[in-house]
């Protein structure tokens, strides 16, 4: 799926992602039968606030891996989490000092820390420019809720391109304007690819 289907050079990355795990077995419960499905295939992701483990979240595959899952997909639900995800993010790249945020704020390190709403997005950001720390939230609302954290020395707001979405330019201002509203004279740069 992140190989073939993204396009993504994992082989590329400066480090994998030690957050991320390939699921063989997942239960998931229907939120609108109740019903118990037992799921092969899913990505699973650690999402982190601090130093602790506060949610998972999961992208639902077809069976070979050659993408989502279309039923979930249809229904929005290809990507759930699980936990409390406010306030947490999905660790995908360390940047260039390979290390902890906790570890790199302890040692006096700060890098740029690009963050992202989903995961595909920030593995190619951290393939594009392994001299950042990169983060996804998992949604773009999750994005507006996390903390600046002490490794980081700039942030940049990897947006999608929403131009036909009013209500998510909207939800992408807000994001802006929080992560402005921390600063504190660090820079802010807000990055779109040019198409797509």
């Amino acid at each position: 799926y992140l190989r073939e289907v993204r396009k993504i050079p994992m082989d590329r990355l400066a480090h994998q992602p030690g957050a991320t795990r390939w699921a063989e077995h997942v239960e998931w419960v229907d939120p609108e039968t109740g019903e118990v499905v037992e799921w092969r295939h899913v990505i699973v992701n650690a999402m982190t606030a601090g130093k602790r483990l506060a949610a998972l979240h999961r992208t639902w595959l077809l069976p070979d891996g050659s993408g989502p899952d279309p039923v979930r997909k249809a229904r929005g639900r290809h990507k759930t989490m699980i936990g409390t995800a406010s306030g947490a993010a999905i660790r995908v790249s360390p940047g260039p000092s390979g290390l902890s945020p906790t570890r790199a704020a302890d040692k006096g390190r700060t890098d740029p820390l690009i963050i992202t709403e989903g995961y595909e997005d920030a593995l190619t950001l951290a393939v594009a420019r392994p001299d950042c720390r990169t983060w996804a939230a998992g949604s773009l609302s999750l994005m507006g809720l996390l903390d600046w954290p002490a490794c980081a020395s700039a942030v940049v707001l990897a947006a999608d391109n929403d131009w036909d979405k009013p209500q998510a330019m909207a939800a992408f201002e807000k994001v802006e304007a929080w992560w402005r509203g921390q600063a504190r004279g660090r820079p802010v740069h807000v990055v779109r690819a040019p198409a797509g």
